[in-house]
């Protein structure tokens, strides 16, 4: 049976990634503002229980059925720590109101923190940073939540990050000479990641906390030259991470079909080769 699902947040960058990756027949995408073959719902903007008042009436019928419900919203940059456990609350009422079975909620590597990688979902939370101690906060709210929550912590999503955002770009690409190729990151493409969600949505059970990235992982300097552009080196800084690599061995008990080492030529590659095609 076909899994009905809804994806907050995919007017953002992994979301607009996924619209160009997906599989097959598409979920219900959920954009904040009005955009082609997408529902708009500004969530934090509009409360749950407005979905089922006008002008809210429409979005509460094309909901209906939604079996998962896949949330990649995330506060502005700028916003304190509380705002990721404000959203992943009013993630959760909206889950509940629409009658989802499973919310996926996008969290990050950053939880883990600069110590002990790699990392598995059982490894202590140590955010270095305001973003991962949100969300950490994010985490503590969802799983709380009375209904069956996931999150999911991503490792870098090639085309939605800093580094292929400096890529894309005219400016100089300047990388942390941490090693040889550069900090070490668990990364994932949009293809991968639009597959482990769908494969998500059809398990009958998943764990609560996931670690989300291809086996392996990738330097930033790989990265660039994958992409035809030199990379300039840096002294590292003081908030310089040489390696920030998650452990994927429970994630890839769940798929159907494994996910292939981390390669940055073909993670470029599929990344390039969608932007054009946009």
């Amino acid at each position: 049976m076909t899994a009905r699902i809804a994806i907050l947040g995919a007017g953002g960058q992994v979301g607009r990634l996924l619209q160009r990756a997906w599989p097959g027949p598409p979920p219900l995408w959920l954009t904040r503002r009005p955009a082609p073959d997408a529902l708009a719902w500004d969530l934090p903007a509009r409360p749950p229980a407005a979905l089922s008042a006008a002008p809210a009436g429409e979005q509460a019928g094309r909901l209906a059925g939604t079996d998962t419900l896949v949330c990649l919203l995330r506060p502005p940059a700028d916003a304190p720590v509380e705002a990721h456990a404000a959203l992943a609350q009013v993630t959760v009422e909206a889950a509940r109101h629409i009658g989802v079975g499973r919310l996926l909620l996008a969290s990050s590597i950053a939880v883990y923190g600069r110590d002990g990688a790699p990392w598995d979902e059982d490894a202590p939370l140590c955010p270095a940073n305001d973003y991962g101690r949100g969300k950490c906060a994010m985490e503590a709210v969802a799983l709380a939540a009375p209904l069956p929550v996931t999150v999911l912590r991503l490792g870098n999503v090639v085309g939605a990050d800093a580094l292929s955002a400096a890529l894309a770009s005219a400016a100089p690409v300047t990388i942390d000479r941490t090693g040889p190729a550069g900090p070490l990151r668990s990364v994932i493409g949009a293809g991968a990641l639009a597959r482990v969600l769908l494969a998500l949505a059809h398990r009958a059970e998943v764990p609560p906390v996931l670690n989300v990235a291809l086996p392996g992982a990738v330097g930033m300097a790989d990265l660039a030259r994958a992409a035809g552009r030199h990379a300039g080196w840096r002294a590292p800084g003081p908030a310089a991470l040489a390696r920030a690599e998650m452990r994927v061995d429970r994630l890839q008990r769940l798929l159907p079909r494994t996910l292939p080492p981390a390669d940055a030529a073909a993670l470029i590659a599929e990344w390039q080769c969608a932007d054009r095609a946009a």
